[in-house]
C-alpha cells in the first residue's frame, strides 16, 4: 500500500486567508477610505502576517502545497512572473471591456458574453498550430509573439470611446484570443519540462495559482484606479462648464434649441436650460467613463509589456529543445 502525502492545512489555510484578506484590502480600499478603515487596517495586517507566515512554513515543512523552493530555478521563477502577468491581462480585460460597453454602448449580458466568443474560438483554433511550432521553435519566440499580440490587442481595446461600434470591437477581441494561444502553451511547457514526476504537478499548481491571483488582483486595482481616474477626468471637464467657456455655451445653447422643439415650456416638464445644463453634466460624466478606461488600459498595457519582456529575456529553454508530448496549457 502506498503511503499517502500528509495534506499541509496550515500552509492552505495561511494561503486562503492571506489573499482573500489582502484581496479584499484591494477592493474595499478606495471606498472605505483606506487605512482610515478599521477593517481594511486589520485585513492589511492580517494578510501580511498570513503569507509572511506562509513562506516561514511551506521553506520548512516536507511536503508543502506550495513547492517555493522550486523558485530557485530561473525559468521557472520568470515563467511563473509571465503567467501572473498574463492573467493580469487575461481577467483584467474580461473585467474592463463589459463595464465599458454596458455603460457606454448599453449592451446586455448575453450580448457583452457574444463579443468574447470569437477571440474564444479563435484561442482554440490556434492551440494545434502552436503545439506542432512548438518542436520547430524557439518557444521564446512563440513567446514574444503572444505578448506583443497580447500588448497590440489591448493598446487598440483600450482606443475604444463612445463612437466605437460593436463591429470596430471585433478585431481587438479577436486578436486579442489569438494572442493568448501563443502564450499558455509556450509558458506551460518552458516551465514543465524543467521538472519530472511528482514536481510536474506542483509546478502546473504554482503556475495556475498565479495565473488567478494575477487576475485577481488587477481586477481589483483596475477597479480602484479607474474610479480615480474617472473622477480626475471628471473634475476637469465640469471645470469648463461655465458661461465664460464659449464651446460650452455654443453646446448649451444647441441643446436648449432642441429642447424647445421637443418639449414645450405648455408640457410642464422643465425649463430647456435647466435641461441643457443636466444633458452637458451627464455628458461630462460620460466622457469621464471614457477617459479614465483609456488611460487606466494605457498604463496597463506599459507595464505589461515591460514586466513581461524582462522576465521573457531571463527564461532559458532546456538544453536540446522541446521533445515529445507538449504539457496541456491548463
Amino acid at each position: 500500500v502506498r503511503n499517502r502525502v500528509p495534506v499541509d492545512g496550515w500552509g492552505l489555510a495561511l494561503l486562503v486567508v492571506g489573499i482573500a484578506s489582502l484581496q479584499y484590502v484591494l477592493e474595499r480600499g478606495h471606498a472605505d477610505d483606506w487605512f482610515d478603515s478599521t477593517a481594511i487596517l486589520i485585513c492589511t495586517v492580517l494578510g501580511v502576517v498570513c503569507i509572511a507566515g506562509l513562506i516561514w512554513w511551506e521553506l520548512r515543512i516536507k511536503h508543502p502545497i506550495l513547492n517555493l523552493r522550486n523558485f530557485k530555478n530561473a525559468t521557472f521563477r520568470s515563467g511563473v512572473l509571465l503567467m501572473f502577468a498574463m492573467g493580469c491581462m487575461l481577467y483584467g480585460l474580461v473585467f474592463i471591456v463589459p463595464v465599458f460597453v454596458s455603460a457606454i454602448q448599453g449592451l446586455t449580458a448575453t450580448q457583452t458574453g457574444m463579443l468574447f466568443i470569437p477571440g474564444a474560438l479563435a484561442s482554440a483554433a490556434m492551440m494545434p498550430f502552436i503545439g506542432k511550432q512548438m518542436r520547430k521553435s524557439d518557444p521564446r519566440a512563440l513567446i514574444l509573439v503572444g505578448l506583443l499580440g497580447l500588448g497590440a490587442a489591448a493598446f487598440f481595446i483600450g482606443r475604444f470611446d463612445a463612437n466605437t461600434s460593436v463591429s470596430g470591437m471585433f478585431w481587438p477581441l479577436l486578436l486579442r484570443g489569438a494572442a493568448m494561444a501563443y502564450l499558455f502553451i509556450p509558458i506551460n511547457t518552458m516551465v514543465l519540462t524543467q521538472f519530472t514526476g511528482a514536481a510536474i504537478g506542483q509546478a502546473a499548481g504554482m503556475l495556475n495559482l498565479m495565473r488567478q491571483i494575477g487576475g485577481s488582483i488587477a481586477i481589483a486595482i483596475l477597479s480602484t484606479v479607474f474610479q480615480q481616474y474617472r473622477d480626475q477626468s471628471y473634475g476637469n471637464l465640469i471645470n469648463h462648464i461655465t458661461w465664460f467657456d464659449p464651446p460650452a455655451v455654443n453646446a448649451l445653447h444647441g441643446i436648449e434649441q432642441s429642447f424647445h422643439v421637443k418639449l414645450p415650456l405648455e408640457l410642464g416638464i422643465g425649463t430647456a436650460s435647466r435641461e441643457g445644463i443636466k444633458t452637458l453634466y451627464y455628458a461630462a460624466q460620460k466622457q469621464a467613463f471614457v477617459l479614465g478606461y483609456q488611460k487606466v488600459l494605457a498604463v496597463g498595457v506599459v507595464a505589461f509589456l515591460i514586466l513581461s519582456l524582462i522576465h521573457l529575456a531571463l527564461m532559458k529553454p532546456r538544453r536540446g529543445g522541446i521533445r515529445g508530448p507538449v504539457p496541456d496549457a491548463h
